[in-house]
This record gives structure tokens, sequence and C-alpha cells, in this order.
């Protein structure tokens, strides 16, 4: 019985994958598609495979090769993992995210205390990095620049940073809530959990909000830092971007992120040299938009003469229904390979959007709202205890 409904799956991934020949394979396409593999009790991968070894020849080879390779991991068999790495060895259109999922592979499945440390040199410093306490996740160097800031308009200057390629992502974020259960055995020896407890009560103790909303019980953390959406359907995939998470968990997350690593490096955090944390707007603005030909910004983080958003750069006004797997927008990524700095999530940044200083801001737009958002004049403030289904957040680290 179970050989029948594999063959029964594998035919109709065939016809699927015919009608997917001759139309595009947009987003609601692609996520219909992976619902169904998961949902699948017998699945086999034939088609799968053939698909993927076809020749590039549309514009749209790379998402469709990427949303293969996505349902394969959906698979999760050794042959689809083998099928996936044998693809990652060619230049096919989706190798590159191919090589990415593997690597990650490695992170989840390698014991995190074992990790190789990370250092950056203090010359010439790398392209990108990847931090092995966070799941593999990779960090862009954006060069410093300076520019006008239209919400001051006064001149910022900003540092070189490294940003976070893609939105933290539901993988990530349950590794740390996870941590704080004490559930990962690990990352504990690396972290001592009342180590990291007496640093986040501090870090809480210098606002008064954030003090009584993390509380002074380290052991409801988990509970109380949880995604509010991490059960759904729409949103809980583990490559989604985590969304319900407030600013306040946000930052505890980003404090996790240092302590570890200077954990790791046997140093204070303080003397680490670097930190984690939430962007500023203006960090925001620069890495998304900056550095456009002749001078000034760009209207919108992906090179100008790809145009105005549509369905193939960006995740926004429900032309989903629901936040997309990070990084599902390749056209839409920043000339540095930023992805999902327009859509998906509104991600919350470091500082005040008010004179008042009642709400923290938000760049980027998200899977909800309309394109006027997704431009370099779209900002929103939320009060910092919010936690909706439109916000996640990204992390840059920088010098300390």
């Amino acid at each position: 019985m179970g050989r029948a409904n594999e063959d029964q799956f594998d035919g109709f991934m065939k016809a699927v994958f015919q009608v997917f020949a001759s139309e595009d394979l947009d987003m609601n396409r692609q996520r219909l598609l992976q619902i169904m593999i998961e949902e699948a009790c017998e699945k086999k991968i034939d088609s799968l495979v053939a698909s993927l070894g076809e020749p590039d020849k549309r514009d749209g080879s790379v998402a469709r090769k990427r949303c293969i390779v996505d349902c394969l991991k959906a698979v999760d068999s050794p042959g689809a993992w083998g099928a996936i790495q044998t693809y990652a060895r060619t230049a096919g259109a989706g190798a590159d995210y191919a090589r990415e999922l593997l690597a990650q592979r490695v992170a989840v499945e390698a014991h995190l205390a074992k990790a190789p440390q990370v250092v950056l040199p203090h010359k010439e410093p790398p392209a990108s990095f990847r931090n092995p306490y966070e799941l593999n996740a990779e960090y862009l160097r954006i060069p410093g620049g300076s520019f006008e800031y239209s919400v001051t308009h006064k001149a910022e200057t900003v540092p070189d940073l490294y940003f976070a390629k893609y939105p933290v992502t539901n993988q990530r974020y349950r590794l740390f809530v996870s941590y704080l259960a004490g559930h990962e055995t690990a990352l504990g020896q690396v972290l001592p959990a009342d180590s990291f407890s007496k640093a986040a009560l501090a870090l809480a103790a210098q606002e008064e909000a954030f003090r009584k909303y993390l509380g002074d019980d380290p052991g409801r953390w988990a509970a109380k830092l949880k995604s509010d959406h991490d059960k759904e359907k729409r949103f809980k995939g583990d490559d989604q971007p985590v969304v319900g998470v407030s600013w306040f968990d946000a930052s505890t997350y980003c404090l996790w992120l240092s302590m570890l690593e200077a954990a790791a490096q046997s140093v204070p955090v303080e003397k680490l040299g670097r930190v984690y944390r939430l962007p500023s707007e203006v960090e925001w603005v620069w890495a998304a938009f900056g550095r456009a030909p002749g001078g000034g910004l760009r209207e919108y983080p992906w090179p100008a003469e790809k145009g105005q958003p549509n369905d193939k750069l960006a995740n926004y006004n429900q032309n989903v229904g629901a936040t997309t797997p990070v990084g599902r927008y390749p056209d839409g990524a920043t000339p540095e390979g930023l992805m999902d700095m327009a859509g998906n999530v509104w991600e919350w940044m470091e500082n005040w959007y008010d004179k008042d200083r009642a709400a923290r801001s938000l760049r980027g737009g998200s899977w909800v709202f309309v394109e006027d958002v997704l431009s370099r004049s779209g900002r929103y403030g939320y009060y910092p205890v919010i936690r909706s289904y439109n916000v996640g957040l990204r992390v840059v680290c920088s010098q300390s």
C-alpha cells in the first residue's frame, strides 16, 4: 500500500511539474506545492529530482529551482538530501541556495558546543561570515557611507556593519526559546543559564517597561518570549521569518547571541569587540537603499532597472496570504545580497519612532501592507510590547 501511495504521489508530482513547465511558478503555487508535500503520507522524489536536473532556460529558473530544493528539504529523506547535495555541486540556478541549506543542516546536526569560534580579522574584514551559534546564519558586510536622512533632513554617517542576510527564522528563534527552557544542554555548557539571566535582567532594568515585561523569574521566559504564532500553519515553517515577537523579545535574542559568542571565547561580553543587536533606522536605510548610481539612495532595495514592486520582487499586499520562507525573492535582493528588505515582515529597529518615546520604529513593510511602504520613505511604529503577525527582526553585528 505504501508503494502504491508513493507512485500516486510521484504521478501527481509529474503532472504538477508539467504545468509548471509552461507557467510561471509564482509564490502561491510554490506555497501550495510545499504544503502538499509536507502533508503527504508517502513521498517519492523521482519527479522532483528530474525537474531539478532540467536545463535552466527561463527567467524564473532561480525561483523554480529554489522551490524544488525546498520541496526536497520538506521530504527530508536521505535520498532527498543526497539529491540536494548533488545539485549543490553544479552551477545550476538554485545551487547557491542548495549549498546554503546544506551548511545550515550541518550546523543543526553538529553539536553546537563544538562549533568553531567566530573570529573576524581586524584587517581586511571578509565579505561575509557565518555564526555557528545561530545555526550558521550568514552576515554580509555592508560598507559604510554618508547620506542625507529624510526623517531628520541631516547628513548621517554609517560605519561598516555586518547585516544578517535574512530576517531571523522560526528555526533559529526556536533554538533560543529551547535554550531558555533549559533543553539545550550543549549551549548551556557554553553559556550557563544563570549568566544569561543576570545579563538579561540588567538589560531590562535600563527601561521600566522592559523590566515589567520580562519579569524577574527566568523560569517563565521560555513561555513569555515564544512567538505568539509558533503553531499557526501560515507562519510556522522553519524557514519562514519568526513573527509574533515584541521589541523586548527581539532585544533579548540579540543579547543572547552576543553572550554566546563572548562565552565561547572566554571573554566578558563588553570585551568581545563587537555586539549583535537590532539595527538603527539610519543603518537599515543605508543597507537597504544606499549607493544608487549617480548618487543618492535607491527608491527600493533592488536596483532601479528592476522597476516598481511586483510579485517577483517582494511579498506584500497579501499577494501570497502569509509570510514566505526567507530568500524566496532573490530578484528583490539588494546589490550586496541582503534578502527580504522589502515585504514579508516589518523589522524591529533599535531606535524610537516618535519624540515621546512611546513606539519603536519598524522598517521594510510586510506581507499585508501595500507597496507604498516598501520604498525608502516607508516606516512605521509599534509599541515595543506589541507582538504582531506582521513583525519580525533582523540582526546586525557591529563593532562595540
